[in-house]
């Protein structure tokens, strides 16, 4: 990785962590200053209170609360989960959510661009003050981004030639993306259209390609069970939706 976009990763962080723990005293500091916040991290207190996965409702994909609430279990096991360390822990995911954003948007960029352009992209991203305040934020807008991020790398990549790595690493991250806050809706088409351009022979001759089926189908799956397995209770309570 070149020195620039690490300096820029570490800057951020730097600058970031002094107000990860702001009004992280309990849940109803934060819900002082933030109720969706506290309506958040309310639920993952909920699921690790109960080791219930049930939410609360549907306005959201539930994977960005079982993100929160795995990642509370795991640390539970070395220290007691208080409301102090859930909400730091989902502020963490949103500093991740952004460094990796970051981290696509250089690649994108350099395959495009080339070096000497995409190693400032992830600086003139993250210093925003856009991100900077989502990123501070208990909320999946920014983890929706990353994975947004992430399957537009790689569905642009199977455009260029058919790969069945990339349109499965692309359709995966759309699934993610649709079980963070339905935005994978989106990429849909997207997902469908760098298939048939990807195909032998442009996309006058693509339909009659079994690989772009093929493709097609790949996809279709991988998009559905990554955001089925992201969201189980809402296909159990699929009526509900």
């Amino acid at each position: 990785m070149p020195k620039v976009l690490i300096a820029s990763l570490f800057l951020f962080f730097a600058a970031i962590i002094p107000g990860i723990d702001f009004a992280a005293l309990d849940l109803r500091m934060l819900q002082t200053f933030s109720l969706d916040e506290a309506a958040f991290a309310t639920q993952v207190r909920k699921m690790v209170d109960t080791g219930s996965l049930a939410v609360d409702g549907f306005t959201y994909g539930a994977l960005y609360p079982y993100l929160g609430y795995f990642l509370a279990s795991i640390y539970g096991i070395f220290a007691s989960v208080t409301d102090t360390a859930i909400i730091v822990i989902l502020r963490l995911t949103s500093v991740a959510a952004a460094i990796g954003t970051a981290v696509y948007v250089y690649k994108t960029a350099n395959r495009v661009y080339g070096q000497n352009i995409s190693e400032w992209t992830p600086a003139l991203l993250l210093s925003t003050p856009l991100i900077f305040r989502w990123t501070l934020q208990i909320h999946p807008d920014l983890l929706q981004l990353f994975f947004i991020t992430a399957s537009l790398y790689h569905i642009t990549a199977v455009a260029r030639e058919l790969d069945l790595r990339e349109i499965i690493l692309g359709a995966l991250f759309a699934g993610l993306a649709m079980g963070t806050k339905y935005g994978g809706t989106f990429l849909i088409p997207t997902i469908g259209l760098s298939i048939l351009l990807g195909a032998p022979g442009g996309l006058k001759e693509s339909f009659t390609h079994r690989r772009v089926w093929i493709f097609g189908v790949t996809a279709a799956i991988t998009f559905t069970a990554a955001f089925c397995l992201s969201n189980p209770y809402l296909i159990s309570n699929f009526d509900r939706f």
